[in-house]
């Protein structure tokens, strides 16, 4: 079976409109020098994927240069909220190669291994999620557009530690069966950075203090 298309859905890295509640730690030019770290790790990792890239981006065009992205396929996001711009993602990735995986851009340690291992799920079930530690989840691999609607709706609880339990409640609902891949932690806020830094996958100048 081919490779899912590959969905990223980021924010350009502009100053002041990224990685806001880790702003308020450590400023706006801290918080865009992780993001920029975190979109060179997204590059990376979809660098190996064989199968279609989209990215699904807002914000000005000329930010993604020296991202690692900026050569990929570029279309804006959906209007609407987070719901709506997974949803478009996915159904793109099924129109395109009858499969999709839809991820965003806050996870440090994101390899493309983890993204190979969800695209295999889909042997087993229609839907998989890549989790998160903090309740959510880093990705999401559909193979039967019938989940989309069930999964990607406004009206869900998004940024909040119920949206996987949510997701998973809805496609048993529904009679839809969902498999699950590693667990990654995301990097939101300064406690998130100081352990991604201790771990060694993002870089941060000691000398700047970090607030969650």
């Amino acid at each position: 079976m081919p490779d899912p298309a590959l969905v990223i859905i980021a924010r350009a890295p502009e100053l002041g409109r990224v990685k806001t509640r880790l702003a308020a730690g450590i400023g706006g030019p801290g918080a865009l020098i992780v993001y920029r770290q975190l979109l060179a790790i997204v590059a990376t990792a979809q660098a190996a994927w064989s199968g279609p890239v989209l990215l699904t981006a807002s914000g000005d065009d000329a930010a993604w240069e020296g991202t690692g992205l900026a050569h990929l396929p570029r279309r804006a996001q959906a209007t609407g909220g987070l719901g709506s711009r997974i949803a478009a993602a996915l159904r793109w990735g099924i129109d395109t190669a009858g499969s999709a995986i839809a991820i965003g851009t806050d996870c440090p340690g994101l390899r493309s291994t983890h993204l190979q291992r969800l695209a295999a799920l889909l042997a087993t079930a229609p839907v998989a999620f890549g989790p998160a530690e903090d309740g959510g989840y880093w990705g999401v691999a559909v193979s039967d557009p019938r989940a989309i609607p069930v999964i990607a709706d406004d009206a869900m609880p998004w940024s909040t530690p119920a949206i996987l339990q949510v997701s998973h409640l809805r496609l048993e609902r529904a009679g839809i069966a969902h498999a699950s891949g590693d667990i990654l932690a995301d990097c939101d806020d300064g406690d998130d950075l100081a352990a991604a830094v201790s771990a060694g996958l993002l870089s941060w100048p000691s000398q700047i203090e970090v607030r969650s």
